[in-house]
């Protein structure tokens, strides 16, 4: 372990990070109130790529990832992979309805295809979700910096969240939407850099105590298994998690309005592709970065004097219980690496946290403007985010802090499970109304509340308190997804004739009017169904006026020849 009386660079270092945000938010507001024209220029297509990572990466990916292989194996891998392996459909299948339907995301569509109460419903139960995951993004950062501390965590950990979610919360105060996509491309290079640093002193630091021996990963089960491959309700599967991820990338792309909200940002759908290309890429590189990380870990701390892995995955160091799983990543960033390149990984940490954060609190405030307080001037909108975003905050840090009095064990299945709550019958009533020609509200309705009772039984029958076996909470967003759209299409195939508002909102339409030569390389905004009646007039007036100009033409040579006739009789 490093000497304890130079940690105070590193809390300089930290420092100076936080003070670098605030002005940096700060002159870019009072530059947006200066030259208001500023915030019309069109961001890269690059740069919103890196943007849309950052808002999927959170605290709860950065340590928990490497804490689930450092734990266990790379199983959960490929769930973390799936979105390099969707992207494809996400570009050629659902842009294109987007841009047929006009909309940001198919959250929009439920109150056209089913019912605006619908919509209200979901809504609420998505600000309750997103307040849910940034407890949980406060929660992670707060408890591993809390372990930095020479003291009891216990003592320490209240007083980290209130301050990461103070800090938070300010920040994402003084920031618009362009901003924070500036920003989180910033963000995203600090997180690289976090990870690269911290990969490359475990490589050598392994090396120095001949821990680098890839036999003995794969004779202890790091890298996969093949019980890995084999269903069981009692344990994750990789079948049963590559499902659980293709519902949520289905939900958190198409869906959910930190991601698509990124989406109008860019004006054609080509650009909008290129930034899901970039993230694409760059989810692949982070994904393999983040396992190593894990699996360095281990090694490191296996073979390193004074160090033990325990059964339950926890290090203890001299016999004492230093962290668990979940913090392995900054207790190492802390107590091992050398002062200064400590606090540039710690910095990546707190970036992957704000970076997700900032995101979420602006699409609570954007749920909230369009979905409760439509009518409203643009003064009114100003007044609701902000207080949108304090009031959101606020809750979050109290839901985090009971998390710290509760402890909460594994964050990363933990956070999958829960999830599943929302976006498994999300997924399932949005899927259901693209497909479906019958189905209605009612049909949605019954789909929703089944879906929830399943989720809900799933996990009473998952958690410690109910004797026997338990089932394994990643089946959760299965069971929820499958529930929903079951017993959905079931009451919707009672009813013989389709529903009213069933016209062009059927996926196979929709595909198939953006195929046709008008729709392509359009911009993909709110105004596009105006444009394209506004194209087709256009067409219309000049196939028109092209026609009455030949009747033009022709009637004045009639005359001519008239008048020729005429003077030659």
């Amino acid at each position: 372990m490093k000497d304890s009386k130079y940690f105070w660079v590193d809390w300089l270092i930290i420092a100076v990070y936080f003070a670098t945000i605030f002005t940096v938010c700060a002159v870019m507001k009072y530059k947006r109130k200066k030259h208001p024209s500023l915030t019309e220029k069109q961001i890269p297509s690059k740069v919103i790529g890196f943007s849309i990572y950052a808002t999927g990466l959170s605290s709860i990916t950065f340590l928990s990832v490497p804490g689930t292989s450092f734990s266990g194996d790379w199983m959960f891998a490929f769930g973390n992979l799936t979105i390099c392996f969707l992207t494809p459909l996400l570009i050629y299948f659902f842009l294109p309805i987007f841009k047929s339907l006009s909309c940001q995301s198919l959250f929009e569509n439920i109150s056209k295809r089913y019912s605006l109460s619908l919509k209200r419903t979901l809504a609420f139960f998505y600000l309750l979700y997103n307040i849910f995951k940034i407890s949980l993004m406060i929660y992670l950062p707060a408890s591993s910096l809390s372990l930095i501390i020479e003291a009891r965590t216990d003592d320490y950990i209240y007083l980290f969240i209130v301050i990461v979610g103070a800090v938070t919360i300010i920040y994402s105060y003084l920031s618009n939407f362009k901003q924070i996509i500036w920003i989180n491309f910033f963000q995203t290079f600090l997180i690289v850099a976090s990870l690269t640093i911290t990969v490359v002193f475990l490589i050598v630091g392994s090396a120095k105590i001949n821990a680098l021996d890839f036999n003995e990963f794969i004779s202890e089960g790091k890298f996969l298994k093949s019980s890995n491959w084999l269903l069981s309700l009692t344990s994750a599967s990789i079948p049963i998690i590559l499902i659980s991820e293709i519902i949520n990338v289905i939900y958190q792309y198409s869906c959910s309005k930190d991601i698509t909200q990124h989406y109008i940002s860019n004006g054609k759908i080509t650009d909008t592709s290129d930034s899901l290309k970039t993230n694409g890429f760059i989810v692949f590189f982070m994904v393999i970065l983040f396992y190593v990380l894990g699996s360095l870990l281990w090694a490191f701390f296996r073979h390193k004097t004074g160090y033990e892995i325990n059964p339950d995955h926890t290090l203890s160091y001299n016999g004492e219980v230093v962290c668990n799983a979940d913090n392995i990543v900054t207790y190492y960033m802390w107590h091992v690496l050398p002062v200064g390149a400590s606090a540039v990984a710690l910095i990546g940490m707190l970036a992957a946290s704000q970076s997700s954060i900032s995101s979420s609190l602006n699409s609570i405030s954007e749920i909230m403007i369009k979905n409760f307080l439509v009518n409203t001037n643009e003064r009114t909108k100003v007044l609701i985010r902000n207080f949108s975003i304090s009031v959101s905050g606020v809750f979050a840090v109290a839901l985090a802090l009971t998390f710290a009095g509760l402890g909460v064990g594994d964050i990363f299945p933990f956070f999958i499970s829960i999830s599943g709550f929302y976006s498994a019958p999300m997924v399932g009533i949005v899927l259901l109304g693209l497909f479906s020609k019958k189905a209605n509200s009612i049909d949605a309705y019954l789909g929703l509340s089944f879906g929830l009772l399943v989720c809900l039984i799933t996990w009473v029958f998952s958690c410690k308190f109910v004797p026997g076996q338990h089932i394994n909470s990643i089946y959760i967003p299965t069971l929820g997804f499958i529930s929903t759209l079951l017993l959905s299409l079931i009451t919707s195939c009672c009813r013989k004739n389709p529903v009213e508002n069933y016209q062009d909102r059927n996926i196979f339409v929709c595909f198939n009017k953006t195929q046709k030569k008008e729709f392509k390389n359009t911009q993909l905004d709110i105004f596009y169904h105006a444009r394209y009646k506004e194209y087709k007039f256009f067409k219309k007036t000049q196939n028109l006026f092209l026609k009455n100009k030949i009747e033009i033409l022709n009637y004045e040579k009639y005359k001519q020849r008239k008048l020729r006739h005429k003077h030659a009789n």
